[in-house]
């Protein structure tokens, strides 16, 4: 279960621990401090930055329903799987979330260090 490219991976978090509670939210330092969002969504983890890219409101509450997670701030939905937002005619405009790659190692949760593009 793998997804990204190649590069320097980080330890964060037992793939059971997040398969149960469906997602975690884990503080990252390297190569800056900020915290990732993770979500096991039809069998695969997803990894998000924290924050919504419209109003910096965190996503940990977030609604996920199949591909899509919502913020619960603005009601702002975003494809997990390219992070673009789908708007809505009346919504506003917001960037991508930020992703990053993921796999599993021996029953750990890893996540790619650079950003997905």
């Amino acid at each position: 279960m793998e997804s990204g490219s190649v590069g320097a991976w980080l330890d964060v978090a037992d793939a059971r621990e997040l398969q149960h509670l469906r997602r975690l939210v884990v503080s990252v330092t390297e190569p800056d401090e900020h915290e990732i969002l993770l979500l096991w969504v039809r069998g695969r983890v997803v990894a998000v930055e924290n924050v919504c890219p419209h109003a910096a409101s965190a996503l940990t509450d977030a609604k996920v329903s199949r591909r899509t997670l919502t913020c619960r701030v603005h009601g702002l939905s975003f494809d997990l799987t390219s992070g673009r937002q789908r708007r809505r005619p009346y919504q506003a405009a917001a960037g991508p979330l930020t992703r990053f790659g993921t796999r599993i190692d021996a029953g750990r949760v890893q996540v790619e260090l650079s950003p997905l593009p």
